[in-house]
């Protein structure tokens, strides 16, 4: 018995999680409407596999967990979805398994589908454990519609404690897959909610960027001009060159953050070669070893392996300069970063590891995205083109951190 509700249980899990994580959902809770055909065929799919294969519990009865993919249909799916799928179960209910029966199956059903109808808005707006709850509401009304047709099927039917312990069992096990199958699939949605979330945002940064790119570089290098040339003048006393010297920089910090801009919206092909990962962070060290010691902080490499990825060599070299250089400025005089590289068996990491502030959880939520930086004057700009940057060249990038004992970026990619 056990063989066959672990059966039931897998036959639920793999068409439905499967579909949700091959095909980019449109869902949107604001209609009704999101008719993919698709999904309700790999739900009837489901369903009749689950009668085909059914469990008993005890000579004569039978049950399984054709409930669930109804009830997702109608869930996650739409009206279309939902009686599609119950369309595709009633004709392979009295088709091919026939009609004995059918009065209660066909009740269990409805009730299914009048409860999701009534709970549709809950659902999608409630949070996780609200979705849970209503799951688990929807479980037991099928379980005490599973007792009534006992009681209705054996007039003098008497539950024993073997029989008590299977119905609970069952119970258990149609709530635990509902919950599973739940979670996997809001997991994944939040995924892909903060995916489309983040591209949004980068597309309005370009936006702007390429609206305001020339009309505010072009005047903004001419004022620089200017007052590179009021410097080398005279008469203008030296105690008053010192706000020519602010404003040059405030230029120059102006056109950094454009170039910030800049460097997300650019959509410039990559140049893939074979890099050593090994000789790229050593041609760091020119650039960078100077501002680690100009800001007291000692910069460590881990890096004695040869170890080669597939990439763009340029902006892989923007992406660590950039980390790197967020490390040094999050670490105190006296703190350290290291810089190390570790091999899997598919895969190449870099590690860069700094002895800073940290973050708190909220923070490296909105790690990478624009606008969002722990730094007083920073924009979060670098940190999104890098991001964006690693994701191109198929990588991946973790970051671990605690506040007061320091952060670790992770830089993950396909070992060539």
């Amino acid at each position: 018995m056990i063989k066959d509700v672990l059966l039931n249980v897998l036959i639920i899990l793999i068409p439905l999680v499967s579909f949700q994580l091959a095909v980019p959902h449109t869902y949107n809770e604001k209609k009704w409407f999101n008719p993919t055909v698709l999904f309700a065929i790999i739900n009837g799919f489901s369903l009749f596999l689950c009668i085909t294969f059914p469990v008993e519990m005890k000579e004569g009865y039978f049950f399984d967990f054709r409930a669930i993919p109804l009830a997702m249909s109608f869930l996650y799916g739409s009206y279309l979805v939902g009686f599609t799928t119950f369309g595709l179960y009633f004709i392979y209910r009295i088709f091919i398994i026939g009609t004995t029966g059918i009065f209660f199956g066909i009740v269990v059903s409805l009730a299914i589908i009048l409860f999701c109808l009534l709970t549709y808005k809950a659902f999608h707006h409630g949070k996780l454990r609200k979705k849970i709850f209503l799951v688990i509401k929807m479980s037991l009304i099928i379980f005490l519609l599973k007792l009534a047709r006992c009681a209705f099927n054996w007039h003098n039917w008497q539950m024993n404690a073997h029989d008590l312990s299977l119905m609970v069992l069952y119970l258990a096990v149609m709530i635990a897959a509902f919950a599973l199958i739940i979670i996997l699939v809001e997991n994944y949605r939040n995924q892909q909610n903060k995916q489309m979330e983040q591209a949004d945002k980068i597309n309005s940064v370009g936006q702007l960027a390429a609206s305001i790119t020339h009309e505010v570089r072009n005047p903004m290098t001419v004022a620089r001009g200017f007052m590179q040339i009021f410097q080398s003048e005279e008469y203008i006393p030296d105690d008053k060159k010192i706000f020519l010297n602010m404003m040059i920089q405030e230029i120059d910090r102006a056109q950094a953050i454009i170039t910030d801009y800049l460097s997300i919206v650019k959509q410039d092909g990559l140049k893939i070669e074979q890099l050593n990962i090994k000789e790229l962070i050593d041609s760091l060290g020119s650039v960078m070893n100077p501002f680690a010691l100009l800001k007291g902080v000692e910069l460590h490499y881990n890096t004695d392996q040869d170890l080669y990825i597939i990439g763009d060599q340029g902006k892989l070299k923007q992406v660590l300069m950039n980390i790197i250089k967020n490390a040094i400025e999050a670490t105190p005089q006296g703190g350290q970063v290291t810089l190390s590289t570790i091999e899997y068996k598919n895969e190449v990491s870099i590690h860069i590891k700094d002895t800073g502030i940290g973050m708190t959880k909220e923070q490296l939520k909105k790690l990478g995205d624009p606008y969002f930086s722990t730094k007083p004057s920073g924009t979060g700009l670098g940190l999104t083109a890098s991001y964006r940057i690693v994701e191109e060249m198929n990588g991946k990038i973790n970051v671990e951190s605690e506040p007061d004992i320091g952060t670790t970026f992770k830089l993950t990619f396909p070992k060539a």
